[in-house]
């Protein structure tokens, strides 16, 4: 159940998502945190369905193609019909490093700008 061909499965789904929100709610809560447990909670979920976001908007060249999005709900796997960032190879040769160099270097170019701001407008 693991591995490249697994990537984009259950594990890149809203299910996934609250499931890791409801984890680190209990283990806050059971870790004596229990004022801010919610707030946790919902910071790991908000984190989680980032990452979606994220690999939904890139460029997949694997089968399945896309992430399962909407699992338990749905086991469709969906695709941006736009992809903004570049594919990402997992094998592990010179070649795929250059193209995930260059990946890395395109991801850099658009979400620095957007952490600058963010962070920007939080110390303000």
């Amino acid at each position: 159940m693991f591995g490249p061909q697994y990537h984009r499965g259950a594990s890149h789904s809203v299910g996934a998502a609250a499931l890791a929100g409801v984890a680190v709610y209990a283990l806050a809560r059971l870790g004596g945190a229990a004022d801010a447990a919610a707030r946790l909670g919902l910071v790991a979920c908000a984190g989680w369905l980032s990452h979606l976001l994220l690999d939904w908007l890139g460029s997949d060249s694997r089968a399945p193609f896309g992430i399962m999005a909407l699992w338990p709900f749905d086991r469709s796997y969906f695709v941006a019909p736009f992809p903004v960032f570049l594919d990402v190879g997992r094998e592990l040769t010179w070649r795929t490093m250059g193209q995930n160099m260059v990946a890395a270097a395109w991801e850099s170019v658009l979400l620095l700008p957007l952490l600058w701001l963010t962070r920007r407008r939080w110390s303000a």
